[in-house]
């Protein structure tokens, strides 16, 4: 089972189940806080990829392929 955070400003993490399901909370807080607060959270996934949500102009929500899992040195 794949799970997603969404990680807000004032350090208040959110969960999902699925890209779609993290796609559907992005769109509420744009309809109920504005685009520009979305574009400054930080979404990741289990697998450790991180991505930056990008509203379009029609209002939906896009996510962006920001960078994949972090490696350990060695």
């Amino acid at each position: 089972m794949d799970v997603w955070s969404i990680l807000e400003h004032g350090g208040g993490k959110t969960l999902a189940i699925s890209r779609e399901d993290v796609v559907s909370k992005l769109e509420a807080l744009v309809e109920s806080r504005g685009s520009w607060y979305i574009e400054r959270l930080q979404v990741s996934d289990s697998d450790g990829n991180r991505y930056t949500p990008e509203v379009g102009e029609n209002g939906s929500v896009e996510l962006v392929l920001r960078s994949g899992p972090s490696r350990r040195r060695r």
